[in-house]
């Protein structure tokens, strides 16, 4: 098996046998059907579209998607991985076996800019997680899923962080039931900083340009506020229900006997506050929110007055 994958990773750079070529922007690259079309069924059907032609090798355009999206996909499609750093210098030069400029006096291994801020990956797994959806490569996006959340985990107080998340929203235009595989990863780490984010205004912009954003970050608001009231602290539930000891005293004075009256009284003065824990139900306008949410994604944005961000103020 390593054998294996190390030969259809040394197919990479070579382009002996290729029979298939892909264009993005100036750059043509002359890549294998039995790699790249087995692994993507859009791939495939676009190649089968080709197969009548005259054309000694079928021809796919992609010019329709960022050339550094393109290089990362082919790459992962040949290794199961990707560099996440689109910027660095050896990017272009790993391909340059089999891509070739369409403008010959373009020099394909010329070196790119070097991407200086280490936030950018944040954007750039979202373009992998967006590309590997269009082109129906599941662990495309996993991986890019991944990488997302580890950089996440380091790098969630840049801008770059509402940049990538708009242009997930933008692009990826799912019903509420829909993949959600980095977009749950995304709202988790908003909801983490949210009171840090709601003083940024790009943050601010997102959650008013997106309503299902917003609506996202609220549900989870919801949800652990259904767990803290589910689960009250130790202490508090200790103080309500833990009897104080008696005092000593002698057991054989009828003054002194003893009586279930003081524990029926600790047991009404729980089942008491344990009545007003339940009253204390979710905000009128979050509920309105969450129940008008079932039957269209667009309520939050179109048909609710309710600014998401004083749902729970």
């Amino acid at each position: 098996m390593a054998d294996l994958l190390s030969s259809i990773k040394g197919l990479l750079e070579s382009e002996r046998y290729a029979d298939l070529i892909l264009r993005c922007n100036g750059e043509t690259f002359r890549v294998h059907c039995a790699v790249v079309c087995t692994r993507s069924p859009f791939l495939t059907r676009a190649a089968e579209l080709q197969q009548f032609k005259e054309a000694s090798l079928r021809e796919i355009d992609l010019s329709a998607d960022e050339l550094p999206t393109i290089r990362a996909m082919i790459r992962y499609l040949y290794t199961d991985d990707y560099p996440d750093d689109a910027g660095k210098q050896d990017d272009c030069a790993s391909l340059a076996s089999i891509c070739t400029p369409e403008d010959e006096d373009e020099d394909v291994a010329t070196p790119l800019p070097i991407v200086a801020d280490p936030a950018f990956p944040l954007l750039f797994n979202v373009k992998m997680y967006i590309a590997g959806n269009k082109f129906s490569i599941p662990g495309l996006k996993t991986l890019a899923t991944n990488k997302y959340r580890a950089c996440v985990t380091e790098h969630w107080d840049s801008p770059i962080f509402s940049e990538a998340a708009t242009h997930l929203w933008t692009k990826t235009n799912y019903p509420l039931a829909a993949d959600r595989q980095l977009r749950d990863v995304v709202v988790e780490a908003a909801f983490k900083h949210l009171t840090h984010f709601l003083k940024r205004d790009e943050f601010v912009d997102l959650m008013k340009s997106h309503g299902d954003f917003g609506l996202d970050i609220v549900k989870l608001i919801d949800r652990h506020l259904f767990i803290a009231s589910s689960h009250p602290p130790a202490t508090l539930l200790e103080d309500e229900m833990t009897d104080e000891p008696a005092p000593s005293q002698d057991v054989s004075s009828p003054v002194r006997e003893l009586s279930p009256a003081p524990v029926v009284e600790k047991v009404k003065g729980a089942s008491k506050k344990e009545k007003m824990r339940e009253k204390k139900k979710k905000p009128k306008a979050a509920r309105e929110l969450i129940a008008a949410s079932e039957e269209s994604p667009e309520v939050m944005r179109d048909n609710l007055t309710l600014n998401p961000l004083q749902i729970y103020a």
